[in-house]
């Protein structure tokens, strides 16, 4: 059957002959389990405590136990309790017992004790909170038995991360329920226990979290009591477990023929279209799946669920990034909410997109509007010194160099040492023919790299510009000095020689008569060579 149709409050069978020793699940859920558990402990306990004389009545209560005689299993428990047996499973073994003859008075005089040790806690709980259903008390039920789900999903969780979300799925759970009336509390008592028996009762509670946990994120705790309580509510959760199953073992097929079913049922119940849509992807159906999802969003717009809205068009986002529409959707809806911040990324984001499909027009025009929004909300300013990198870029690729100055020299206000900033501006100068001022900024670059010991990005800064500009008698002097630093001898000598040619070239010939001094001070190979063209120099 597609749909887990578990009825009503289900009958807890006298026996545990019909169990399938075979299958993995005491279908009893959580409480038999426990009562498993109990048997094998006490048994251990009985063995080891030699000729006491609780010993026989409680071997006695166990073999009766075994064999589905549950009131007279109780009588011979409580004589081995009355004959000095103390023990958390026997506790667990009276108190479960109770609950299945539907006592549930007697039950809770014992299942407290069996809560305390951790291999009887779920399925005490889930003893209990049965218990208090039968007695009408429907707070106290809800409230042990959804710890009894807590106990089970934590044993079940893969991760600690997961341990984490369901506690935060239960702990909204049990907030949500607060203040309920008898009759709703009463209802989603017996979705609980419904929901925690079964030969599949663990793969079930495992669904139904997750469940619960999208409905959260969704609609809240509102809407999670509303699944728990509407007509066909475990129905729809059954059959989104079952499409998740279907999903994670690759059987695409049979997830969306699920979908399909379902949504013929419960049309306007999105977090299955949601699950159509990652079929679809899983299939290599990339638009169709783009389509079902911005159809998802819209469907949240309508119902004023920004939120999940805004997280669905995400998700479009990061498989196709390149599509303007979503993202301007993305945009307009995340500064309806004054989510500024986010709605700043995803203009950036725009803007990098128009960028990549060539449209620089637009591109350049999202990156204004983006410095306007960081200006209005005041961004930091690195934010802000991003932005303008980016127009500053758009600008050199259209070789708009006036511009791009402008944008540079404006970075440099906000950030006086921007490495980046400063290195574009003194190509930009020296490629405007403006020497004097490409050296200031030089400089200044030079001068942030010396305080973060940044020798090596010195020399290849100045290596780079001596190539471009090797008439620069600034740049000259500057690598020089840098080589002498490194101890690099030789090729100190060879800057300060190219230096002193271009000295003499202009006419300089005092500053030529000092660069030789230099060179001669450092004793290079030629040594009186040099000496001689000084003395001519100063004849």
């Amino acid at each position: 059957a597609i749909i887990h149709d578990t009825g009503s409050l289900p009958p807890l069978s006298l026996a545990f002959d019909d169990m399938d020793e075979e299958d993995e699940s005491n279908p009893l859920g959580p409480m038999g389990e426990s009562l498993d558990e109990a048997m094998e402990m006490l048994a251990e306990h009985v063995v080891e405590s030699g000729l006491s004389p609780f010993v026989a009545p409680a071997l006695q209560a166990m073999e009766l136990q075994r064999q589905g005689e549950h009131k007279a299993a109780i009588a011979a428990y409580e004589n081995a309790l009355s004959k000095g047996l103390k023990h958390p499973a026997l506790k667990m073994n009276l108190g479960g017992l109770y609950a299945l003859l539907d006592e549930p008075k007697e039950a809770l005089k014992h299942l407290g004790d069996a809560v305390n040790q951790d291999r009887l806690k779920s399925g005490a709980l889930h003893a209990i909170g049965r218990a208090y259903y039968l007695l009408g008390d429907h707070a106290k039920g809800a409230e042990h038995l959804i710890e009894s789900l807590r106990q089970v999903d934590m044993i079940l969780a893969y991760s600690v991360d997961e341990v984490e979300q369901l506690d935060k799925v239960y702990d909204g759970l049990s907030s949500a329920l607060g203040g309920r009336t008898k009759e709703v509390l009463s209802s989603v008592n017996e979705r609980f226990l419904n929901l925690l028996t079964g030969t599949d009762w663990k793969v079930r509670i495992s669904d139904t979290r997750r469940h619960l946990d999208e409905t959260l994120r969704d609609e809240g705790g509102e809407g999670m009591v509303d699944l728990l309580v509407a007509k066909g509510g475990h129905q729809l959760a059954e059959a989104v477990g079952s499409i998740d199953r279907y999903i994670r073992q690759g059987l695409y097929t049979l997830a969306i023929d699920e979908a399909h079913y379902t949504v013929e049922k419960s049309p306007f119940y999105l977090p299955v279209h949601v699950r159509m849509a990652e079929v679809m992807m899983k299939e290599g159906r990339i638009r169709q799946a783009i389509n079902k999802y911005n159809t998802v969003a819209r469907a949240y717009l309508v119902r004023d669920e920004h939120d999940r809205a805004a997280s669905i068009l995400g998700m479009v986002l990061e498989m196709a990034p390149l599509d303007v529409d979503v993202r301007m959707n993305l945009i307009e809806l995340l500064e309806s909410q004054e989510r500024t911040n986010e709605a700043l990324d995803q203009y950036i984001a725009l803007a990098e997109t128009y960028q990549q499909l060539g449209d620089f027009d637009r591109a350049n025009q999202t990156y204004v509007a983006s410095e306007r929004l960081a200006r209005r909300i005041d961004a930091p300013v690195e934010r802000l010194v991003q932005i303008k990198q980016y127009i500053a870029d758009i600008s050199q690729m259209r070789l708009n160099t006036r511009q791009a100055q402008r944008v540079y020299e404006e970075i440099l206000e906000i950030q006086p040492e921007n490495e980046r900033a400063l290195r574009a501006i003194i190509d930009i100068y020296y490629a405007q023919g403006n020497n004097v001022e490409a050296i200031k900024r030089l400089d200044k670059l030079l001068s942030v790299f010396a305080r973060q010991h940044k020798i090596k990005e010195i020399a290849s800064l100045l290596e780079g510009l001596v190539r471009s500009n090797p008439q620069d008698t600034a740049l000259r002097a500057r690598m020089a000095s840098i080589y002498r630093k490194m101890g690099q001898k030789d090729r100190a000598i060879e800057q300060l020689d190219a230096l002193g040619e271009l000295q003499l070239d202009a006419g300089l010939t005092r500053d030529a008569a000092n660069t030789i001094r230099q060179i001669i001070g450092m004793n290079p190979d030629r040594v009186e060579d040099y000496k001689r063209l000084l003395s001519q120099l100063n004849g």
